[in-house]
């Protein structure tokens, strides 16, 4: 699994199909990913999406932590970041 951030000047990465599954927020079907946000990815996914949106970026377990404390967010319970 991979780590991968959209920047704050990023831009919103629609709902996409990748290897015939659905990739798209469950809470936000608009997006996958927004501006701002940190999610965890198989390898296969993140590579396809750092390939086609080239202002994401792969990030460690700790560059995640720093971002989401900067950000405020909640802690992940599957990556723990």
């Amino acid at each position: 699994m991979v780590i991968v951030y959209n920047p704050k000047d990023g831009s919103p990465i629609p709902p996409f199909r990748f290897n015939g599954k659905e990739y798209k927020d469950q809470n936000n079907p608009e997006v996958v990913l927004a501006v701002g946000e940190v999610l965890q990815f198989p390898d296969d996914v993140a590579e396809y999406m750092t390939h086609n949106w080239i202002f994401l970026e792969k990030v460690t377990v700790e560059r995640a932590k720093e971002i989401k404390e900067e950000a405020n967010y909640p802690k992940c319970e599957k990556c723990d970041a």
